[in-house]
């Protein structure tokens, strides 16, 4: 004789929920939310931002220029006091020689509008000078904008 098989009953147990708490952040972890100003941003450009606010230097972010002789439009990071250019390279993007090729030109390109707009020549800061948002407060403090 062949034994029944009985499939096991689903149980009539509610399942367990589980509730999105918010975790509570310990003060000296840092929060980042992905946006400046209303408009997303990388965690070097939320730091920066951060930076020249703790530093108390007015900014505008993402500004798009054109260029001089050209079709083209290009993004700037920051324009600090109206009058700074100010772009954050990342690790990534800016790491080849091509890719380091092509930001030279780009650099050259944008200073030539800056100057005919008035503006000083822009500066760069590498990813490395923003790691934390400590080491940011300091990069701005020591650019003396």
């Amino acid at each position: 004789m062949i034994d029944q098989y009985f499939y096991p009953k689903p149980s009539s147990r509610t399942e367990r929920m589980d509730v999105n708490r918010l975790k509570p952040v310990k003060a000296d972890e840092e929060v980042l939310l992905g946006h400046l100003r209303g408009i997303e941003a990388t965690d070097i450009e939320e730091r920066t931002g951060k930076a020249l606010s703790f530093n108390k230097k007015p900014y505008s972010f993402q500004i798009d220029m054109p260029i001089e002789g050209s079709p083209d439009w290009k993004s700037i990071d920051f324009i600090v006091d109206n009058l700074w250019p100010l772009e954050v390279n990342g690790e990534i993007g800016h790491d080849t020689s091509a890719e380091q090729g092509k930001d030279l030109i780009r650099e050259i390109q944008l200073n030539e509008t800056f100057e005919k707009r008035g503006l000083m020549p822009m500066t760069v800061i590498w990813w490395y000078d923003l790691e934390n948002q400590e080491q940011a407060n300091n990069t701005i403090r020591d650019l003396n904008f």
